[in-house]
């Protein structure tokens, strides 16, 4: 079964071109999983201004609080959403 993505008013273009990518059917278009692994993600234009080096070395300052993802899956769709914040 294959369905149309459907993504919230708020997620960027950049962010919904790296989903699409992770999400890939066909495993040899998948992000992740294609030659160059996850430097594909890691290109991303949604993590543009990501300091990886800082994460891999876990000096990171988290800068938001409190929030809680919420995820419904059913058989027609998935759908996400943020629950007191934003992502």
């Amino acid at each position: 079964m294959r369905e149309q993505l459907k993504f919230p008013q708020h997620f960027s273009n950049d962010l919904k071109e790296c989903v699409k990518n992770l999400l890939q059917v066909d495993m040899t278009n998948r992000y992740g999983n294609m030659k160059n692994g996850v430097e594909d993600i890691k290109q991303c234009k949604f993590f543009a201004s990501t300091n990886w080096s800082a994460i891999m070395s876990q000096n990171v300052r988290v800068s938001f609080a409190n929030i809680t993802i919420v995820v419904t899956v059913n058989v027609q769709h998935l759908n996400c959403a943020a629950v007191n914040g934003a992502v």
